[in-house]
């Protein structure tokens, strides 16, 4: 098994090169280097070989990590909390990367992390474990959705992404975005027109209406269908939406979805205020 430890743990002497090289020994001593600079390729760092660890940010030592984990070809891949020391903007950019990966692979790869988006964009298997007791094992969507498993993993955390693209900075400091649904106006967001980005959005941000509202101070209305309805143990509801070619998660009260009669297959409207949005949860995709 390669480990991808929390801290990397790369020898900080050594070259990014030779990090991974140490590994491959089960190669003749004139193979190694070459087989280094090929895995290190393979995640992204063609050009950086020579670097030593604190010449790399933090994002490229854990390329590093990866490319050695790599090196002893193993059977599968553990990567034990591997975004946990870098920022949400390389973060993203790095899921994409491990996504990638892990398809040209074709292996099992094991991710340990406390992160749901984490979770939610790279597991197709999920095990949530609570005080040393799994609480729930299945597929991503399955877990996700579990109100109990949420309300363990933290309620105001729960949230999902929808993929957008920067379509024009206007006058009055909002930027508009385009997604498959429709458009969203945030407050501006660096970037070019036609910039892909994902917005991250809190379930108890969105609020819903069976009709598409009118007088409302709330400028993003994107129409939605509902997927599911999931009642917890305490007040609140979770609704699972398919927005465009994204899925969607709003936090409501047990009585509004029921005054709303909300059931599968039933269209609806999501409604999210520009200023919900934190400017650090928009980030920048390839």
């Amino acid at each position: 098994m390669g480990i991808v430890f929390q801290s990397y743990a790369l020898f900080p002497h050594m070259t990014a090169e030779a990090n991974v090289a140490v590994a491959i020994d089960h190669l003749p001593a004139s193979r190694r280097l070459d087989e280094a600079q090929r895995l290190l390729a393979l995640v992204n760092l063609a050009g950086l070989e020579k670097r030593r660890p604190a010449q790399l940010s933090g994002g490229q030592q854990q390329r590093v990590a990866v490319a050695r984990a790599l090196a002893r070809q193993p059977q599968a891949l553990l990567l034990d909390e591997p975004f946990s020391a870098v920022d949400r903007a390389t973060r993203e950019t790095l899921f994409g990367e491990i996504a990638a990966l892990r398809a040209y692979l074709n292996m099992p790869v094991i991710l340990v992390t406390h992160d749901m988006d984490e979770a939610r964009m790279l597991a197709d298997r999920m095990l949530v474990i609570q005080h040393g007791r799994m609480l729930r094992a299945g597929t991503a969507a399955e877990v996700m959705f579990d109100a109990t498993v949420l309300h363990a993993l933290g309620i105001r955390e729960a949230g999902s992404s929808i993929a957008a693209r920067i379509a024009a900075q206007e006058a009055d400091e909002l930027t508009r975005l385009d997604t498959l649904a429709g458009p969203l106006w945030l407050p501006r967001i660096d970037g070019e027109r036609g910039t892909a980005v994902r917005v991250r959005i809190l379930a108890h941000e969105i609020l819903l209406s069976r009709q598409r509202p009118v007088g409302l101070s709330a400028q993003n209305i994107l129409p939605a269908i509902v997927e599911h309805v999931a009642f917890g143990e305490g007040p609140g509801a979770l609704v699972r939406l398919r927005v465009g070619e994204d899925t969607l998660l709003a936090r409501i009260t047990q009585r509004a979805a029921e005054s709303l009669e909300l059931a599968a297959g039933m269209p609806c409207f999501a409604i999210l205020k520009s200023m919900a949005v934190a400017r650090d949860h928009v980030t920048a995709t390839s």
